[in-house]
């Protein structure tokens, strides 16, 4: 098992709203906060594999299941980004990450 697993099928939803971001480090706030990393976390994918992936180094350990709102909101840069950043993880074989992109539906 590795060192940031959950019991078998169960994963921790994070939803970030992309309606403010304007580039790629407005990802990486969101994301960073939203699993409480540490401050000196790396802004890059081989960073983010090593604390996702490997585990050890968030404080909410995953695997998570990311939900993004208002993805389609978003302007060319930061849509790369999250574009990237799916495309990194669904090659990962290993990865325990679930992106799911979505608009927000209000109550």
């Amino acid at each position: 098992m590795k060192p940031n697993a959950h019991p078998e099928g169960t994963r921790t939803t994070i939803i970030l709203d992309a309606s403010s971001w304007k580039n790629d480090d407005d990802f990486y706030t969101s994301f960073f906060k939203a699993v409480q990393a540490p401050s000196w976390h790396g802004r890059n994918l081989d960073a983010l594999n090593d604390s996702v992936v490997t585990g050890g180094i968030n404080k909410i350990p995953g695997p998570y299941s990311l939900v993004i709102i208002n993805y389609a909101s978003l302007s060319d840069a930061p849509r790369a980004m999250v574009d990237r950043f799916v495309k990194f993880f669904r090659n990962n074989l290993d990865t325990p990450v679930r992106v799911l992109k979505r608009e927000y539906v209000g109550e």
